[in-house]
């Protein structure tokens, strides 16, 4: 059930036709996983967070570099060389506070992927 704060901070796409606080609510129970924030996950999260999507997991063994910072637009020059997924949680808390983010620092591999992927819609 949505709080009086998430009917003000998702006002906007909750007046969408079609959407409404039905929609608004199944993004709340939605579990979203993300392989890889680089590029597009970075961007994808963001927006993921910011639309209120309940859970985000993140997968990624990468570390922040500077030749990535001008389409990783989720990390800053400060952040170069720290683990991208724990540095990517704590800039989306920013965003989002609510949204509970689950972080994985590691590769996506046939080893562990039925494991990570099962707790995800």
């Amino acid at each position: 059930m949505l709080e009086e704060k998430d009917l003000l901070r998702y006002s906007r796409q909750i007046e969408l036709e079609g959407f409404g606080v039905e929609g608004q609510e199944k993004l709340k129970q939605a579990k979203v996983l993300i392989v890889g924030v680089g590029g597009l996950g970075s961007i994808a999260s963001l927006l993921l967070v910011a639309s209120g999507v309940g859970v985000i997991g993140l997968i990624d063994k990468d570390k922040v570099s500077l030749s990535n910072l001008h389409r990783q637009i989720l990390y800053r020059e400060s952040q170069i060389g720290e683990e991208k997924v724990k540095k990517a949680k704590e800039n989306l808390r920013e965003v989002n506070s609510d949204c509970k983010i689950i972080c994985y620092n590691e590769f996506l591999s046939k080893e562990n992927a039925e494991n990570i992927i099962k707790d995800y819609d």
